[in-house]
């Protein structure tokens, strides 16, 4: 373990209130708050450009949104599949586009790459949500706002597939 050194400050009271209200994981009193502060800003500065790192920033940007959620759930006894899967696939997503890096302008950059990750992570997520659209009753909150989003794309898929028996 690395050697700690003592500091001490001084800090208005609305910054200490601040501090000790504010959840982190991991991080109870305020040294542990304050040192995960420090984590944050530091990882941030250093500007760590891998998916890990920037799959964890996400995880913990939404994190505070996402107990509250599973909170307001458990007291209210509800669950919304569909929240909980469209925020496992952004925190993702943006993982992924973050770590395609900011090439310079005069480098050549191959973005298909890029496209087909960004291709495969949406049609997962439509496939998901169709997955959702097979029963009459949706895991969510609103039981029927699946049947409700899907009737739009089931009739443009429907134009689609007419289309293409046209052009064959």
């Amino acid at each position: 373990m690395t050697k700690t050194v003592p500091i001490s400050i001084r800090i208005s009271h609305q910054d200490a209130e601040f501090i000790a209200n504010l959840q982190m994981a991991d991080a109870l009193t305020l040294s542990d708050k304050i040192r995960a502060i420090i984590k944050e800003v530091r990882t941030q500065k250093e500007k760590v450009d891998d998916y890990q790192s920037y799959l964890l920033l996400a995880k913990n940007k939404l994190n505070n949104v996402s107990d509250l959620i599973k909170i307001f759930e458990r007291e209210g006894k509800q669950y919304s599949m569909f929240i909980n899967l469209f925020q496992d696939w952004l925190t993702e997503t943006f993982a992924f586009l973050a770590a395609f890096g900011t090439p310079k302008i005069s480098e050549e950059v191959n973005l298909e790459p890029l496209e087909a990750g960004i291709a495969r992570r949406v049609f997962r997520l439509l496939e998901a949500v169709l997955r959702m659209g097979v029963t009459n009753e949706a895991p969510c909150y609103d039981k029927k706002i699946i049947h409700r989003g899907l009737a739009p794309l089931l009739e443009l898929t429907e134009i689609i597939q007419q289309k293409k028996g046209e052009l064959a």
